[in-house]
């Protein structure tokens, strides 16, 4: 059965060709509440989103945001375009299923590119908010947010620094950091140039 109805879910279970019951049973969920989702009686919770996200590929964003005529994708990239979603990555994660579970190198770089796009919005934002003498507020807001969200999901300080362990930055002026784990949390600090300053001396 095909829907005409113009909800996220509909338009993925038509690009997916399956019917209604398959579509449940391939979420988790009754058919009387993917024909509710298709039709707008029901609204899509957070918790059904990722579970079609998981079964399907699709972005979660795209799902939540109501909007079924913008194309689905995959993921937004960090200069704002977007990977478009295909009926051959779902049949690609269906074949996969029962392999195991391991973390890609490519899956971890694309978890990087989409922090570092939302820490660069943050930054711009921050720097903004500074010009305008409200550095303060901006911090606050931004505090706040953060406490929420790790009250909601937690966080793992110790994977952090093992996956992270050898990464940093390297400031406009060339100063490099390291990502550091204290009392205080994880912070970035300077990185000694005891090195160099041996070599220049010598």
């Amino acid at each position: 059965m095909r829907s005409l109805k113009k909800t996220p879910v509909a338009v993925l279970r038509n690009m997916l060709e399956l019917s209604i019951d398959e579509f449940g049973k391939l979420v988790g969920i009754a058919p009387s509440s993917v024909k509710s989702l298709e039709n707008g009686r029901l609204a899509l919770s957070e918790k059904t989103a990722f579970r079609i996200k998981d079964e399907t590929g699709v972005s979660v964003a795209w799902l939540l945001n109501g909007n079924s005529k913008q194309k689905p994708y995959v993921e937004r990239l960090p200069d704002g375009s977007s990977t478009l979603y295909t009926k051959e990555r779902f049949e690609r994660i269906q074949a996969t299923k029962l392999e195991p579970n391991d973390e890609s190198q490519e899956k971890l770089e694309l978890r990087y590119d989409r922090a570092i796009a939302i820490i660069t919005d943050w930054l711009s934002a921050y720097f903004h908010a500074d010009e305008k003498g409200e550095a303060d507020l901006a911090e606050y807001l931004m505090r706040k947010a953060l406490e929420e969200i790790v009250d909601r999901f937690g966080k793992d300080d110790d994977g952090f620094m093992r996956v992270n362990a050898k990464a940093g930055i390297i400031q406009a002026d060339g100063t490099p950091r390291a990502f550091i784990r204290s009392s205080r949390g994880i912070h970035l600090e300077l990185i000694l140039k005891s090195k160099k300053t041996a070599k220049a001396k010598s």
